[in-house]
């Protein structure tokens, strides 16, 4: 599904869509819920829906079922859906039990009692309402403005040297915000996209290498997993000559390996769903170095800083402070059951990421850690990324992930569970004795093939507890 060259006949289907979603009686500030799936008519049905000035909300598909739907419906209180068959692109409208179908290719366009479809969109009002765990586990519905999702992915798309004759494969879910901004650099930029319609590696080579992708946006595990697979399977993979790391931390040992195995120039992208999504990434003309150790300088329109626990703004380079931004990008705030928002902010405006870190003299931010990234044991805190950097940098393992189990003894320990194909348990255990404190060394070890990732490619934290503490369990036993 490539959509970048045919733009004028995909802009040209979602004129025809709004028209007849118009027709239906879908109106500007109508909140449409969205069972988003990766295929080509999802960036015509949102284009439609942006023109009418309708609210998107993105949904994923496996929560199109009569409970979710009633749950939904309660709180945005008679909302239209949308669903598709992928097998036959038939997408169904409804709204309070009565529902039509139509497709993209059929729907018929007039030119009677049509609205302007420009924009209708009103600048500081709702367009997108994106829902994401956090850091806390509980879904919570980002509401966010047109202006930030398209000025986002137009810088991106500069600081990230896109080109019009690019293809990007996009990986992530659609109801996910990695996925829309593929979508928002093609409309930004004139790039072509390919969906996916799942992340295992060996049919993401079969796609780069027949349809000749150029750039990839992703999690470090998956670059981690591309270039081994497509050896072993022979695809050809040269055409790609950028990726993106997105979703989740990448150590400086895993961005070098991944840079030099895939031979392409590898970008970090440092950002939440609250910021639309962008809040760092490097220079177009950084260094290795650079790239490869920090997340870039602050993007345009994102006014960051460093603060103290205290709140006090970090004006010297080289000093640790919390993340902490605002600006245009900046969400309109929380959506909450009964529809009204909640924006948490300090007194000065800023929103507290929870992520540490420090900036060097050219302004490049350098992450350290999560404020809340701590296991506390025996009352001792350990912090989960500097382990996990530590266990990533050992000759012989590929991926690795640090967190806090139970423990009967001193209330938290760390569990690790690592990639390796060379290291036996054994191995890597006198290999942690090495680079880890007495207190940072594992009460449960595993080695694994790949590390659990969840529908957006981050690794999957409530598995790896569960896999730890079963493994400490049966040690013990």
């Amino acid at each position: 599904s490539l959509w970048g060259k045919g733009r004028a006949m995909a802009f040209e289907r979602a004129r025809n869509v709004a028209v007849f979603l118009f027709d239906k009686g879908v109106r500007a500030g109508d909140p449409v819920l969205v069972f988003m799936p990766r295929c080509i008519d999802t960036p015509i049905l949102s284009t439609a829906l942006r023109a009418l000035g309708a609210v998107v909300v993105l949904l994923a598909p496996e929560a199109d079922n009569p409970k979710d739907r009633a749950d939904l419906s309660a709180s945005y209180h008679n909302p239209w859906f949308l669903s598709v068959r992928l097998e036959d692109l038939r997408w169904t409208l409804d709204r309070n039990g009565i529902s039509e179908e139509f497709s993209s290719d059929t729907a018929v366009s007039r030119e009677d009692t049509v609205p302007d479809l420009r924009m209708q969109t009103i600048e500081g009002e709702p367009s997108f309402i994106i829902y994401t765990a956090g850091s806390t586990g509980q879904n919570k519905g980002v509401v966010l403005t047109e202006r930030a999702m398209i000025n986002q992915a137009y810088h991106q798309g500069i600081a990230t040297d896109v080109r019009d004759d690019d293809r990007c494969l996009c990986v992530f879910p659609m109801h996910h915000i990695a996925g829309f901004v593929v979508v928002n650099l093609s409309l930004t930029s004139g790039c072509s996209f390919f969906f996916a319609s799942n992340r295992y590696p060996e049919y993401v080579v079969r796609c780069i290498d027949r349809y000749h992708c150029t750039r990839l946006e992703s999690v470090p595990t998956l670059f981690m997993m591309l270039s081994d697979t497509a050896r072993k399977t022979g695809a050809d993979i040269s055409c790609l000559r950028l990726g993106i790391t997105v979703g989740a931390a990448c150590s400086p040992e895993q961005f070098l390996t991944i840079e030099d195995a895939m031979n392409f120039r590898l970008y970090p992208s440092y950002g939440m769903t609250e910021m639309a999504p962008c809040i760092c990434y490097p220079d177009v003309d950084a260094s290795l170095a650079v790239r490869s150790r920090s997340v870039g300088k602050f993007a345009p329109g994102v006014d960051g800083v460093l603060k103290t626990l205290s709140g006090e703004v970090v004006s010297e380079p080289f000093c640790e402070g919390e993340v902490c931004v605002r600006g245009y990008p900046l969400m309109l705030g929380y959506r909450e059951e009964d529809g009204s928002l909640s924006l948490p902010l300090d007194p000065d405006g800023y929103l507290h990421t929870g992520d540490l870190g420090y900036r060097d003299k050219e302004g490049n931010i350098y992450l350290t850690g999560r404020c809340k990234d701590i296991i506390i044991r025996g009352g001792e805190n350990i912090s989960c990324s500097r382990v996990t950097a530590s266990v990533t940098g050992i000759p012989g393992v590929t991926d690795a992930v640090a967190l806090g189990i139970s423990d009967s003894k001193y209330g938290e320990a760390v569990g690790i569970l690592a990639v390796s194909d060379t290291l036996d348990r054994d191995g890597l255990l006198s290999a942690c004795r090495e680079v880890l404190r007495p207190c940072e060394m594992p009460a449960s070890l595993v080695i694994t093939d790949a590390i659990p990732v969840n529908s957006t490619g981050k690794p999957d934290r409530k598995v790896i507890r569960r896999l730890l503490e079963d493994a400490a369990a049966k040690r013990e036993a």
